[in-house]
């Protein structure tokens, strides 16, 4: 029986049969890009330096400006304000792999977020955890999504970030390879829960 794999309460190893089946089943065979198929440690990696060059970015732009770049993200967090700016904005998206799916709030909100992504050719990046996310942002939050808006700045590592997943979706065989997807591929549980308690905000 193989053993999930977790590396600093990310996720690393194929994706959980369970969450592909709840969050990508109506989107399966569609054109558009392929999902990825397999979260690796250098994602999680190239993920992270990118995530927080975008908020030094941001923080930076703010505060030698607050008055005209108060509103100019680089990006935005949560349900909510991912699905906002998926009408005009968001260049890529990065996906938790072990949001809430005992709650169906969450789970249907994503999937509409998930099918928009799809209709506008919107790149979806699995990485990290709701946890190792939410500490990017701030101390003691757990984040399930995370909308790329502007990467100047940090042109290479979201390009790295890209071709990484690009790669990992092309793993397996078959039909299930062309969707970037393995169906023999072992269950894996994302991540474990963390013993600090944290708030949720999408």
């Amino acid at each position: 029986k193989s053993v999930p794999t977790v590396v600093r309460e990310e996720a690393v190893g194929p994706l959980d049969s369970a969450f592909r089946d709840l969050l990508l089943g109506d989107l399966l065979g569609k054109d558009g890009p392929p999902f990825q198929n397999r979260i690796s440690k250098e994602l999680n990696a190239c993920v992270t330096q990118l995530v927080e060059r975008l908020l030094f970015l941001q923080k930076r732009a703010y505060r030698e400006n607050p008055t005209k770049n108060k509103s100019r993200k680089r990006a935005v967090f949560g349900l909510n304000e991912v699905r906002k700016s998926l009408k005009s904005k968001c260049k890529a998206l990065i996906l938790v792999p072990n949001i809430e799916t005992g709650v169906p709030d969450i789970v249907e909100t994503t999937k509409e977020i998930l099918r928009t992504c799809a209709e506008r050719e919107v790149r979806v990046v699995f990485a990290l955890s709701r946890s190792k996310l939410g500490r990017l942002v701030k101390r003691g939050v757990r984040m399930s999504m995370c909308s790329v808006l502007d990467y100047s700045g940090c042109e290479d590592l979201y390009k790295k970030m890209l071709q990484m997943s690009s790669d990992l979706s092309a793993e397996g065989a078959g039909a299930g390879a062309a969707l970037g997807l393995n169906p023999s591929a072992p269950l894996f549980v994302p991540s474990v829960a963390s013993s600090k308690q944290c708030c949720e905000l999408g």
